[in-house]
Formats: structure tokens, C-alpha cells, sequence
């Protein structure tokens, strides 16, 4: 069995990027171009958005530079809270003794300062949307300032990517872009079977659709733009391709989950990403072989790497990278132990890029089975 992980540089530097303004990966640089370079008909070009939510970002992408994960975290602590008069004492009443404490303070105080009006539990929402709209205006758009497409953008080089797989084969996207979700859906490699989360309750396929074969498992652990949820606490999650579905209850964006430090909190709240993310797992330790695509797990996200690492020990795989970093011999054996890869086999196994990938023949892989 094969397993596809795909990652935020699939997209960045894929066909289909703008070559003008990519869309982000999850760094301090990216965060700060959104913020100090805000793409017209954005909430971060509204006044609002201008005044006050883009200064704070601006203070909290540079303080936490080091580690943009933490921050999230932080967040998502203070979004816990139902309003922020008094957050600080009732964030030390809640956490107190906990090492992270003092941070998230002063996170409170930034916000306040800054007077972000809002409720603390729409600072994530904020916080996601503009994500959304940086990546959604960077796909298959160019020039500097890029406007919305009408219909979804296919890229060529996954679709070539995703032929190579066999049905019964997986893949994980930690991507909220659907450009691996459509690469799918036009090779037909999907169908409801693709989708196993038992909390993705409603799957749309577009009429007339139907699949080649077997089917190609599908998981996207951190969510995904073709998720809807109700306007209720998100316990189901439908799975529209195309506009969703007026006739049905599921009409808003499912929230999306950015990287946290602190996972089973999220997960608890959201039982969706929980089970996503144990199927995932399950997908990368039972295959046999694994490709590696324009996503890096390093010490930033030390839970996630556990959970890897713990899932892929009984059984070893070949591994394939395709990242610019592969050619690090230290990220090439953090990756080699966190996958319990098997020795090279004497063929080529690192790509700076999707397109070097995709040149080089099947044929140099054949010897040892791999992609």
C-alpha cells in the first residue's frame, strides 16, 4: 500500500501558484506579508482589519517568530474566554502554574491594547479567515494583486502525481486548499468510500460523477475548505465539491485547525479532527511505501512528530521526499526515524520540488518498487 502526505509547499510551488504572491506556508514571513501587504476586498484591508487586527498580528508574528506554533496555542487558550474584561485573572485562575501562563498574559493584554473588539472566541475565526482568503486569492490567479477565480483551478502536476496511485492507497493532505482534493476528484479516485470519518456525515459528489474504480482513501487531519459544518456545535461535517448545498443544513465553513502545541484540547472540542487525524495515522503506518511532499514534521510540532513516530514503528517503509530541505542530511534522518524508513535501496530518493520529481522516470524507481 502506498501513502501520499501532502503539505503546504504541494501547493506553494506547485502550477498553479501565483508566481507573484504564493500561497503561504506556515512561517513568520508569510504571516507578515499578509499583514503589511493586505490584498484588496480582504478583512485585512477592511478598516477594522487595517487599525486595529493587522497592528496586533504584526506585534504577534514578530514576538513569536521563533515559534508561530505557540502562538497559535496561545490563542486558542484565549479563545476560551468569554469576554476580555478580567482574561487575565480568569486565564490565571483557570492555568495557574502553568508554564505558558505568563504568555498567554500577555497575549490578552496585546489584544486588549490593541482594542480588538471582538469576542475572544472569534479571534481564531479572524485568525483562520485570513488564511483563507490569502490562499483562496493565490491559486490560480496572477500579478500582484489577485482577484478571485470562478471555478477551481487544476493543477496539472498533481494530477499526474495522484495516477500513480492504486486503489486501496491513501492520502493525507494537511492542506485546508482543495488543489489535492480536485486532482483526486478528476482522475476519479473518489467516492464516499474515500471519507471514513464517521463525523463527515453528508459527502456530495458532483452529479453525474462517477469513479473509476476502487476508491482512494482521503483524510485531511487539520480540515479543508470543501468542509461545511452547521450553524451548531460542529459534531458532523459535510463534504461538498462544488458550492454546498442550499437544500441542506450545512452552510457554513467548518472551522479549520491550525498547528497547536496542545492537540487533545482542540480535539475534544472538535471530535471531527480527532478521529481524522487516528485515521491518518493508521493510513501512514500500514503502507509500505510513503511519499513525502512539500510538508516538513520538526520539533516545532513535538506532539504530532510522537504520534508519528509511535504509529510507524512496527512496521518499516521506503520513503521518498520531495521538499528543498531534503537535501539535509540531518532533516533526511530526522524523517528516516520518525517513518521508520528502510535503508535506501540505491535509487534516487530526494527531490528539491514537485516538478523534479515528476521528471524523473518511474523506470529509477522500479528496481525497489517505489513511486
Amino acid at each position: 500500500m502506498k501513502c501520499l502526505i501532502l503539505g503546504a509547499g504541494a501547493t506553494a510551488y506547485c502550477d498553479i501558484a501565483n508566481p507573484d504572491r504564493r500561497p503561504p506556508l506556515v512561517r513568520a514571513a508569510d504571516l507578515l506579508r499578509i499583514v503589511r501587504e493586505p490584498l484588496d476586498t480582504t478583512f485585512m484591508s477592511s478598516p477594522f482589519g487595517g487599525e486595529h487586527f493587522c497592528p496586533f498580528c504584526e506585534w504577534a508574528f514578530r514576538h513569536f517568530e521563533s515559534d508561530i506554533e505557540e502562538l497559535f496555542t496561545l490563542l486558542f487558550f484565549v479563545s476560551k474566554e468569554r469576554r476580555y474584561e478580567g482574561i487575565e485573572e480568569s486565564l490565571t485562575e483557570k492555568h495557574h502554574g502553568k508554564p505558558w501562563l505568563q504568555k498567554a498574559l500577555l497575549v490578552a493584554r496585546k489584544l486588549r491594547e490593541h482594542e480588538i473588539t471582538e469576542l475572544p472566541s472569534n479571534i481564531l475565526t479572524l485568525l483562520c479567515g485570513m488564511f483563507i482568503e490569502e490562499i483562496q486569492l493565490c491559486i490560480g490567479t496572477t500579478g500582484r494583486s489577485p482577484r478571485p477565480y470562478d471555478y477551481q483551478r487544476l493543477s496539472d502536476q498533481h494530477r499526474e502525481l495522484v495516477r500513480r496511485l492504486s486503489p486501496k492507497d491513501a492520502v493525507v493532505s494537511f492542506n485546508y486548499d482543495s488543489v489535492g482534493d480536485y486532482a483526486l476528484l478528476n482522475e476519479r479516485l473518489l467516492n464516499s468510500q474515500s471519507f471514513p470519518n464517521r463525523f463527515l456525515s453528508v459527502i456530495k459528489l458532483p452529479q453525474k460523477y462517477v469513479a473509476a474504480g476502487g476508491s482512494v482513501a482521503f483524510f485531511k487531519p487539520h480540515g479543508s475548505f470543501t468542509w461545511y459544518s452547521t450553524f451548531k456545535p460542529p459534531q458532523n461535517i459535510g463534504v461538498f465539491f462544488g458550492n454546498s448545498d442550499k437544500r441542506t443544513d450545512y452552510s457554513t465553513p467548518a472551522p479549520l485547525i491550525l498547528p497547536y502545541h496542545c492537540k487533545e484540547e482542540v480535539f475534544d472540542e472538535f471530535p471531527v479532527f480527532a478521529e481524522e487525524l487516528c485515521l491518518s495515522l493508521r493510513a501512514i503506518a500500514q503502507c509500505d511505501e510513503l511519499l513525502l511532499v512539500g510538508k516538513q514534521f520538526c520539533s516545532s510540532d513535538t506532539d504530532l512528530c510522537d504520534r508519528i513516530k509511535d504509529a510507524c514503528r512496527n512496521r518499516p517503509r521506503r520513503v521518498t521526499y520531495v521538499n528543498p530541505d531534503a537535501e539535509k542530511e540531518s532533516w533526511v534522518a530526522h524523517h528516516d526515524r520518525l517513518f521508520n524508513a528502510k535503508d535506501g535501496c540505491g535509487t534516487q530518493r530526494r527531490f528539491r520540488d514537485l516538478q523534479h520529481y515528476l521528471n524523473v522516470s518511474v523506470r529509477r524507481n522500479a528496481s525497489c518498487g517505489g513511486w
